[in-house]
């Protein structure tokens, strides 16, 4: 049984560093980057993008490379196999995201280093390890899909851009499941939410 629990735990996080890129933990300054701005196309062929949906599509980008890290993290810094797992489904999820956000906007954002909001979150994060991490981990990744979801709602499904729009509707099921598995590890790893995250 000892065996197989040790193959269980080789597997979550190999998958979970082969999903965040490599087994090397990034340090928060490696994740910052430059913000840049993109000029942005919409892939339905209607030309540039309004300045709402690029600031949009630029904010997405960011989002997804939050999560991407924040996922790795999980993968390589959780304490229970459940974290470690959650981590490396999040970080695979927001990979193609991310490659979808890239067809929406006619292959012109797609990967950023910059993490947006979320940089203060990682940074936080990245300090920690074992079950102290997995209990900082899942009310901050609850808030975080909140936020996501909320702004996806009411911004992307709102978008002038239509291939924006197929976005969010291809985007935001992912982010209510992760959300839901999120509320549920909370329970396993010890973690009382307040009503604001349940």
């Amino acid at each position: 049984m000892r065996r197989l629990a040790s193959a269980v735990a080789a597997v979550v996080v190999s998958t979970g560093l082969a999903a965040c890129g490599g087994g090397t933990p990034v340090s928060p300054s490696g994740l910052n980057g430059s913000g840049s701005r993109f000029s942005l196309a919409d892939s339905t062929g209607s030309g540039v993008l309004t300045d709402a949906d690029a600031t949009f599509a630029n904010w997405a980008a960011q989002m997804n490379s939050a999560l991407v890290a924040l996922g790795g993290l999980a993968a390589q810094n959780g304490d229970t196999q459940e974290v470690k797992f959650f981590g490396a489904q999040l970080a695979q999820t927001h990979r193609t995201a991310t490659d979808q956000l890239m067809q929406a906007t006619g292959d012109t954002v797609g990967s950023t280093r910059s993490m947006g909001d979320a940089q203060a979150t990682y940074d936080r994060l990245y300090r920690l390890s074992g079950s102290g991490f997995d209990r900082a981990f899942v009310p901050a990744i609850i808030q975080l899909h909140q936020s996501i979801i909320a702004r996806m709602r009411s911004q992307g499904s709102n978008a002038a851009s239509n291939g924006l729009q197929q976005y969010t509707r291809e985007v935001l099921p992912d982010l209510q499941q992760h959300l839901a598995m999120a509320r549920d590890l909370a329970g396993r790893v010890g973690v009382e939410l307040p009503s604001s995250l349940q």
